[in-house]
């Protein structure tokens, strides 16, 4: 048996510390930037406008939602809330998406569950725009893991990977 003197062990022990110590690092700047993240954003939020809607009327504020209905240049959409979903409708309307589809409307906040945009960005112009995005990155990954153990290789003896001779 191996003592903890021994150079192997030492160096698995070392990096198990500081694999901790990055992830535990990762971890807390995640939590912080959760805890002050609303004190830091400028607009009102989905849960602030699905609770509290009358008390930001004439406020700025910037929502993602899905696209219901166009008409002319009026867009009804759906915003997912943790409270509750709600819809709004959106005056100055231009963007080039279908129904089912996500956009992020920057606009004043008006009554009557009302928005006029000041711009408006399409994030998926159509439903199966997610199915696209999911199904690139997986390609991308599986290209990235195919090319790494092309040129690498796990020795489970030794518990290290190895760079392959070719």
């Amino acid at each position: 048996m191996r003592s903890i003197d021994d150079p192997i062990r030492m160096r698995f022990v070392f990096r198990l510390v500081v694999i901790a110590l990055v992830v535990g690092t990762i971890g807390g700047m995640g939590i912080h930037h959760e805890s002050n993240e609303t004190s830091h954003w400028p607009y009102p939020t989905d849960e602030e406008l699905a609770t509290e809607y009358d008390t930001h009327i004439g406020e700025t504020t910037l929502l993602f939602g899905t696209v219901e209905s166009i008409t002319d240049d009026t867009a009804s959409i759906t915003i997912e809330s943790d409270t509750e979903d709600y819809k709004l409708r959106i005056q100055s309307f231009e963007a080039s998406v279908s129904e089912g589809g996500v956009v992020q409307v920057f606009g004043e906040v008006r009554p009557n569950s009302e928005i006029v945009a000041h711009n408006v960005v399409v994030v998926n112009p159509a439903t199966a725009s997610r199915f696209y995005k999911y199904a690139v990155s997986l390609v991308g990954a599986g290209l990235v893991v195919a090319l790494f153990f092309r040129h690498w290789s796990v020795n489970l003896e030794k518990r290290r990977l190895e760079a392959d001779d070719g």
